[in-house]
């Protein structure tokens, strides 16, 4: 009898030894966003659960632990199901923000949910992190607490694509890079 996975993480892992080669996604993704040309990605279980080992123990590295929470903000994209599965082998939570909120909503969520660590998406996703980031902000009155002003403390921000140069930020490219081959 197969032992069943106790976890989304120790399925995911296990079908990737069982089927390394299968594919798991393919997607268009656009090379450019001013043109109009796009590259097809496809990679398989293998591929991806190196790319998550590697992105998990960089998180371990910046000093994510076990029950911390890490943003994801995003709009579906093979990238946000690599961080979403790295977040939880490391036993984060992930605190997932649709791409569409405005910075006072994302603010609010980061603050309620304690992350310091977030993915975002793109340089609009990034900006909207970058702008709330170590600074106070103003948020609403909830069944716990009253309105307040609260300092939104944000550690390091993992940008999917490549974007201007700030301290905070660190690209998923150049984590992929560093750590090819890393292991939980």
């Amino acid at each position: 009898m197969t032992e069943i996975p106790n976890s989304l993480v120790a399925a995911f892992f296990t079908r990737a030894q069982q089927e390394p080669n299968k594919l798991l996604y393919s997607q268009f993704l656009r090379l450019d966003s001013h043109d109009e040309k796009f590259s097809l990605i496809q990679r398989t279980f293998q591929q991806v659960a190196e790319r998550v080992s590697t992105i998990a123990t960089f998180l371990k590295k910046a000093g994510v632990k076990p029950g911390d929470s890490v943003g994801i903000i995003s709009a579906s994209r093979p990238e946000w199901l690599e961080a979403d599965i790295a977040i939880m082998a490391v036993g984060a939570v992930v605190a997932s923000l649709y791409p569409s909120l405005v910075e006072a909503e994302v603010a609010y969520i980061l603050y309620d949910s304690g992350s310091q660590f977030v993915f975002a998406e793109n340089t609009e996703q990034l900006d909207k992190i970058l702008n709330i980031a170590n600074k106070t902000h103003q948020l609403p009155a909830t069944d716990d607490r009253p309105a307040t002003e609260q300092l939104i403390a944000i550690k390091q921000i993992i940008s999917f694509e490549e974007t201007a140069s700030n301290p905070l930020v660190v690209s998923l490219d150049s984590i992929l890079a560093e750590g090819a081959g890393a292991n939980l």
